[in-house]
């Protein structure tokens, strides 16, 4: 059968496949990322009182102790963003079908929009972290990156 909708269409999950989607594509790599993050932590706090108890002097370690902090933070606000951003959507999905789809389809699209939003936050936080990020877009925006030698720019 052919479905007609007019303006939009409302996609209805069953109990079954809004649990296997939910868990699937994203309470499953969403708890793996987290593992993973909380284990580079982990790792990286243990290094640093290994540091302390060495009698090392934290602020004297090498720079690249600092690039890794810089690196694990923005790792952390990047999941947290992404995480925070799409958390709305995937819950209506999986409860949806427990309330009797209860929820209209028009808060659907709206954390659906949210969710697609974190899309946009991703530069803005790479941007603000890495000067770097920040100078090789604006090559691109200014179209500098069309120029012969371009490939050779500095970055760094």
């Amino acid at each position: 059968d052919a479905v007609t909708c007019e303006g939009s269409c409302a996609l209805l999950f069953s109990l079954l496949s809004s649990t296997l989607a939910s868990v699937l594509t994203f309470y499953l790599p969403g708890t793996i990322v987290i593992s993973i993050y909380l284990k580079i932590l982990l790792i990286a706090l243990e290094q640093e009182q290994t540091s302390r108890d060495r009698g090392l002097n934290v602020s004297m370690k090498p720079p690249t102790n600092k690039i890794e902090a810089k690196a694990t933070k923005t790792l952390a606000i990047v999941v947290g963003v992404f995480l925070s951003f799409w958390i709305p959507y995937f819950l209506i999905i999986s409860f949806d079908p427990h309330f009797g789809y209860m929820i209209p389809p028009l808060l659907y699209d709206i954390f659906a929009w949210v969710g697609y939003l974190n899309s946009t936050f991703n530069p803005i936080i790479y941007a603000y972290f890495y000067s770097w990020f920040r100078k090789a877009f604006q090559i691109i925006v200014s179209g500098k990156i069309f120029q012969r030698g371009s490939s050779r720019i500095l970055l760094f």
